[in-house]
């Protein structure tokens, strides 16, 4: 494994490890059944209203219905250990080189 990579792998499985953390953290800290407006909404009244204005002013429509209304349904965790484990399978892909296996036929 080159440096480059080995250095890539531990920051990939660094970041991996803070988004466990975070996911941990929010389910312990706050009902487990929460969802992410309803996080937001504790931390910012005007937090919807402000990611729905930018969804409608930059985004295409289908944004809004299609992909952030169904994430913020789902309960405040599960996003950060979403991209936990994505990242955990990135550090471990990036770990595993394996070369094709050698030929054992002889040559003649």
């Amino acid at each position: 494994m080159t440096p480059r990579r080995a250095i890539a792998v531990r920051v990939v499985t660094v970041i991996a490890a803070a988004f466990m953390v975070v996911a941990f953290s929010l389910a312990l800290l706050f009902p487990a059944a929460m969802s992410l407006a309803e996080l937001l909404t504790m931390f910012h009244d005007r937090a919807l209203v402000t990611v729905q204005a930018f969804a409608h002013d930059r985004l295409p429509g289908w944004v809004w219905s299609r992909l952030l209304t169904p994430v913020l349904v789902r309960p405040a965790w599960l996003g950060p250990m979403a991209f936990g484990v994505v990242a955990a399978g990135v550090a471990l892909s990036l770990r595993s080189q394996r070369q094709a296996p050698r030929s054992r036929r002889r040559r003649s």
